[in-house]
């Protein structure tokens, strides 16, 4: 079976659930009470799809943004990137499409794959629906509505990555001998 490791990058205001969606994904639990993200962190998760183990090393960043830079090394050396919004916090949506999603426009990977992500989407106070869309829009990005206490929307979100990630073909993917 082929090996291969991908770097994903998750980018957004802090507050806005990346490390509780990493969490999920790779633990398969919620955690109600983390410690905030300073800096970076990662987490490694595998999947298997078309017979070929796709490992996904999930980097989580903490959203301060006096860590521009540690930003910038984050998403330039990654083959998808999340930009995470909290649904019921409209200056996130306004953080992402003035700071993250130019810094990755600017320095992602021309061939990457980038998705706008709504999470919280199990809170009743879901504010962005609109404004989400349209700058989804603007930059052409897929969508998807997530909820890491319930995992809402992770199947559907990595299936629609792992695909693309797939199909990707670049000197830059590393295929990992085992």
């Amino acid at each position: 079976m082929q090996k291969y490791v991908y770097k994903v990058a998750l980018v957004g205001s802090t507050h806005v659930g990346k490390t509780t969606l990493q969490q999920r994904v790779v633990k398969g639990k919620f955690f109600e009470h983390l410690e905030r993200t300073v800096g970076v962190t990662f987490e490694a998760k595998s999947f298997i799809k078309d017979n070929r183990q796709i490992i996904l090393q999930i980097w989580d960043f903490g959203g301060q943004l006096q860590y521009e830079r540690i930003a910038e090394l984050l998403i330039s050396g990654s083959k998808a990137v999340f930009y995470v919004v909290d649904l019921t916090r409209p200056t996130t949506l306004i953080e992402l499409d003035n700071i993250w999603i130019p810094l990755g426009k600017k320095l992602g990977s021309p061939d990457g794959i980038y998705v706008l992500v709504g999470n919280k989407a199990d809170l009743p106070k879901r504010v962005l629906s609109e404004q989400i869309k349209k700058v989804a829009s603007k930059y052409n990005l897929p969508y998807y509505e997530t909820s890491a206490k319930t995992g809402q929307g992770l199947n559907e979100l990595f299936d629609y990555v792992i695909n693309k990630l797939i199909t990707i073909k670049t000197s830059r993917v590393f295929e990992a001998k085992f």
